[in-house]
């Protein structure tokens, strides 16, 4: 009996804290979708999670209690690309200025962004991009290249794309 209350301890903290969660929603290609979830308070320093490809923001959810002890959390949600969305758009560069949309309509300064995987991608592309909104890049189990296309099979000519 004492085993599982130590256990369920940090489900008291958590089960709070997504209650008072702000969602919000974001049009993609005429499809309706939560854009991002923020946690804690805004008054703090903004911690920015991006998830990898599969989109899954589950992956954060056991890290996002404690962050929110001393920081405010935005959980990005990739955009989707669907039926009808013109995928030579959908770029790494698409999604980096989605995010920084979401940054600015957040009215956030400067933030710290924590990238996962393909989430990793994007956060580089967004440090490239827009270095004066970034305090500190976070990548974990990320790749070091920004782009996975290239103009040229020579290896003298090669430029990403």
């Amino acid at each position: 009996m004492k085993m599982m209350l130590i256990a369920l301890v940090p489900l008291l903290f958590a089960v709070p804290l997504y209650l008072l969660s702000q969602y919000q929603i974001g049009n993609y290609n005429n499809q309706l979708s939560c854009r991002y979830k923020t946690y804690g308070d805004p008054a703090r320093d903004t911690i920015v999670l991006v998830p990898g490809l599969d989109g899954v923001t589950a992956f954060f959810t056991d890290i996002v209690p404690e962050l929110t002890m001393n920081h405010h959390v935005v959980v990005y949600n990739l955009p989707l690309c669907s039926r009808g969305c013109n995928e030579s758009e959908y770029t790494f560069q698409f999604i980096a200025n989605d995010l920084k949309d979401v940054v600015d309509e957040l009215k956030l300064e400067k933030v710290t962004l924590v990238g996962e995987s393909f989430g990793g991608i994007i956060a580089q592309h967004f440090a490239l991009q827009y270095s004066e909104r970034l305090d500190k890049l976070v990548l974990l189990s990320s790749l070091a290249k920004t782009c996975l296309l290239y103009t040229s099979d020579a290896a003298d000519d090669m430029q990403c794309v």
